[in-house]
């Protein structure tokens, strides 16, 4: 059976602030966790790329998707980059190709 509290009641106060607070304590927990993805990378899970090459690669190419469009020999010619490096990093996103367009949105699949 439900409870009504009168509207100038300090129980209903109460029971207000434990709910808003539970509803900011949720919603700070949940933009934290969505945060965290958000600055994920598909170039974090490769091996041989640290925070520094990784971005490189983004500040100078921009995205992923370009990137991925590279051959070897480009993005073997960046400082601190080899032939090998770049065959590791063209496989590792060749592997994690997306089911739709990155820049467009576009669904592939």
């Amino acid at each position: 059976d439900p409870i009504i509290l009168p509207r100038n009641s300090e129980a209903l106060f109460l029971v207000q602030r434990i709910r808003d607070e539970a509803h900011r304590f949720a919603v700070t927990k949940t933009r934290q966790r969505h945060s965290k993805k958000s600055l994920e990378s598909e170039l974090d899970v490769i091996p041989g790329l640290g925070e520094k090459k990784i971005k490189f690669l983004l500040d100078k190419y921009g995205s992923v998707s370009k990137i991925r469009k590279l051959d070897i020999k480009e993005l073997a010619q960046n400082p601190g980059f080899n032939e090998k490096l770049a065959t590791a990093i063209l496989d590792g996103l060749q592997e994690q190709t997306p089911s739709f367009d990155v820049e467009t949105g576009e669904i592939l699949s």
